[in-house]
């Protein structure tokens, strides 16, 4: 009996040892194709991926070498987000022609400080014939590139829609057209004023920018122009899902349309499609993980897309804190587009790519293996702060310590079973431990009779 008693206590006190991850605890792969002799690589998240995880934060993927050994990893953002903006005033000049239907024919004469600044551009003397044709702004004293402009004119009452072309230049002599058709707009709609007054700039290494106005539509006399300088994620570092089609509404005519985002992205901006232009709408736009959480507001405003003659003045696009969250609600406020009978707004949700980076440890070929029902916690025993070595703006990447990976061959691995949750282990220990208890009582209470019928019989010696 004590033997046993040992034996079974000494099991108690064992861990059970766990197998640690393999190939066959993922759904899908790909092999990866590298460089040799790197230590650190980085590839961007494949689209195929999104719809295979279960984790939003993209916690069930993994990296093996080629013996199926996990080497250290991380995911994060491909952009770097600086959430600090500052909004500059732009110096700006206004440019004459001496023919109006060439632009390229601007009379102007400089004058500069002597740190080199311009703080005047003069129109050479000029005929009664000469006319302005839009503006010179001098953005060479700027340390960060601009994301926008911000511009104020002289109002008439009446409002328009102006059409304007933005080019670059570092030495006012060779010219890059970097927007060939901007607009800016002002009007009167249904009661509500629609004012397009920016216009997002790509990024634009250059010292001056000039506005042209075409010959064939009004021009502005700007007052104001304001620069927006920041770092943070613009609609056009983003990438966008296809558009997605409302599952259901609710009301006679619709005041709440439903959509369910099946991917798992992190979206942080949505773009409105109407089902034809011309239309205008105030939403506001909430959205939640699932039916038990309540309904949070990202965003409210007027939505519109507007054509008149050949421009389009439009704002379809809503920006907010990323949410990753799978059911979304457009509240209809105003509606001004004719929502209903079979006519609804498609929404394109944009989200932050994301980059993973991982130790180049072991043999090749390494395996991006992605898609697991195991536990959050036994998925992230795995990963590594690796993006704080290697740098997470990317600037490193094709250098000599981070190279760029590149996507091989889809891999089908543990398949569909892999994505669900597995079965709750049995509770072996605690079984165990109940066991050794009631084996260990039951031996004190053989111990008891024994030492009771001892007892009872010495006297009777």
């Amino acid at each position: 009996m004590k033997g046993w008693l040992i034996y079974l206590l000494m099991l108690g006190t064992v861990s059970h040892a766990t197998a640690g991850l393999a190939p066959s605890d993922f759904a899908r792969g790909f092999s990866l194709q590298v460089p040799e002799g790197g230590a650190i690589y980085r590839l961007e998240i494949p689209a195929e991926l999104y719809r295979t995880v279960i984790n939003h934060n993209l916690a069930d993927i993994a990296v093996f070498n080629a013996a199926n050994e996990l080497v250290p990893h991380t995911i994060h953002s491909a952009i770097k987000v600086d959430e600090r903006s500052e909004r500059k005033k732009v110096p700006f000049f206004p440019l004459y022609a001496e023919n109006e239907d060439n632009t390229d024919d601007l009379a102007m004469r400089l004058t500069r400080s002597p740190e080199g600044d311009i703080l005047q551009v003069r129109a050479i003397p000029r005929r009664e014939r000469a006319a302005l044709t839009g503006y010179l702004l001098d953005i060479s004293s700027l340390t960060e590139p601009l994301s926008e402009l911000q511009f104020t004119w002289q109002a008439d009452g009446q409002g328009g829609i102006f059409a304007l072309r933005i080019d670059s230049s570092d030495d006012l002599v060779h010219w890059q057209t970097r927007i060939p058709r901007g607009v800016l707009a002002e009007l009167r709609f249904q009661g509500q004023v629609i004012q397009q007054n920016t216009i997002a700039l790509p990024k634009i290494d250059a010292k001056y920018l000039r506005i042209i106005w075409p010959t064939t539509n009004p021009k502005l006399e700007i007052l104001t122009v304001t620069g927006l300088l920041n770092s943070s994620v613009a609609a056009s570092d983003l990438h966008w899902q296809p558009a997605l089609a409302p599952n259901h509404w609710e009301g006679s005519e619709p005041k709440e349309i439903f959509y369910s985002l099946e991917t798992r992205v992190t979206p942080a901006a949505i773009r409105i499609t109407f089902p034809e232009e011309n239309s205008f709408a105030s939403l506001a736009l909430y959205s939640r993980g699932d039916e038990r959480q309540q309904w949070q507001k990202r965003c409210e405003k007027p939505f519109y897309q507007l054509r008149v003659d050949e421009l389009l003045v439009e704002d379809t696009l809503c920006s907010f804190a990323p949410a990753a969250d799978r059911l979304w609600r457009l509240v209809v406020v105003e509606d001004g587009a004719a929502f209903g009978k079979g006519r609804w707004p498609t929404l394109a949700f944009g989200f932050q790519p994301r980059q993973l980076t991982f130790v180049g440890r072991g043999q090749q070929p390494f395996l991006l293996a992605f898609g697991s029902g195991k536990p959050v916690g036994e998925l992230q025993k795995y990963a590594t702060d690796v993006a704080a070595v290697a740098g997470r703006d990317g600037g490193m990447v094709d250098g000599i310590l981070v190279r760029r990976a590149k996507l091989g061959e889809a891999v089908e691995l543990g398949g569909e079973e892999a994505l669900h949750q597995p079965a709750a282990p049995l509770p072996w220990r605690t079984w165990l431990l109940w066991l050794v208890l009631i084996l260990g009582v039951a031996a004190l209470g053989s111990m008891a009779r024994s030492l009771l019928k001892e007892m009872r019989t010495k006297p009777e010696e």
